[in-house]
């Protein structure tokens, strides 16, 4: 996913669909500082790998 900075409002978007699928994902974190650890704490936080 490449949405030029809104990468994390996206997955706030995307939490029921991603929960109900699982998909594999793919995120760009690059477009803000706090990305790097904003996007992967909060796809641990939401979608732990224990569901899987």
């Amino acid at each position: 996913m490449d949405v030029e900075g809104s990468e994390l409002a996206s997955l706030y978007g995307a939490k029921q669909i991603i929960s109900e699928n699982t998909p594999i994902l793919a995120i760009c974190i690059y477009h803000k500082p706090e990305d790097l650890f904003e996007i992967p704490f909060y796809i641990l936080k939401e979608f732990p790998a224990d569901r899987l």
